[in-house]
């Protein structure tokens, strides 16, 4: 279970980043639903275990289990949580130069848990990545990430969360969001599953959520300062990449560069 905000991981709402199974049938149509949302995104200002292990996270939210959400006339109940995750091989900071568009995000409903790779699902379509034609997108499911006390005052949903891990090699990645759900349906008798996406699908990257926090001076303490800029702003990768959230020169903790002029 998961708490709101520890001291592993810090909430970025969209403030300034914002916008961007089993017997599982394909739909005639895609299914998308404003009730399937993406609350934030989170990154671990530090791990001590192991900290060359560079983690990144989305927060969703969808209607409680058993909830039903209508569409075009019919009922859906909502069965399972689940996140999305396109990686773009865009690694220069700019959306505008994104290779991959919302229709990456799409899944393909074969289920692929018995590869036991981590991912139920992969998505539709695929991207020639240095001659190779592979799928750039997975859907994982919530496994135990439900956040308890998120919003204490919303009980109509559920908050969840789906953890990547060892994402040193992308931190200057464009990584296109979308969350969803499976829901179960039934028509002329027979129970189906179906997949209902969240309407928005947000484009981020690590580099950046971590130069939005650490500019702000958004961590909890100066090893988690220090940490973001160690591992992510100062990293050869984004370097590398020409990336603009690279940082040549540390950041004094304290001191966000806000100044009042009276």
């Amino acid at each position: 279970m998961l708490k709101k905000a520890g001291n592993i991981f810090i909430i970025l709402a969209f403030i300034a980043l914002g916008g961007i199974m089993g017997n599982c049938v394909k739909a005639e149509e895609t299914l998308i639903s404003s009730k399937v949302g993406i609350t934030g995104f989170q990154i671990r200002m530090s791990n001590n275990t192991d900290e060359l292990n560079i983690a990144f996270r989305v927060v969703g939210n969808a209607p409680n289990k058993g909830s039903i959400i209508t569409l075009n006339g019919v009922d859906y109940k909502v069965k399972e949580y689940g996140t999305i995750y396109t990686l773009d091989p865009n690694t220069t900071g700019y959306e505008s130069k994104d290779k991959l568009n919302n229709t990456y995000t799409l899944l393909d409903p074969t289920d692929y848990s018995s590869l036991n790779m981590g991912f139920r699902y992969r998505g539709i379509k695929k991207y020639n990545f240095n001659g190779n034609n592979l799928s750039p997108t997975f859907g994982y499911m919530e496994e135990k990430g439900i956040a308890i006390n998120w919003n204490i005052d919303d009980k109509e949903n559920t908050y969840y969360v789906r953890t990547m891990e060892m994402m040193n090699d992308f931190v200057a990645n464009s990584i296109h969001i979308r969350t969803f759900v499976t829901a179960e349906y039934n028509t002329d008798g027979e129970a189906k599953t179906a997949i209902i996406y969240s309407e928005n699908v947000r484009s981020i990257s690590v580099a950046q959520i971590a130069n939005y926090f650490y500019l702000n001076n958004m961590a909890n303490n100066q090893n988690q300062h220090n940490y973001i800029y160690n591992n992510i702003l100062h990293n050869t990768e984004v370097l590398s990449r020409k990336n603009p959230y690279y940082l040549k020169q540390p950041v004094e903790y304290g001191w966000n560069g806000g100044v009042v002029n009276p």
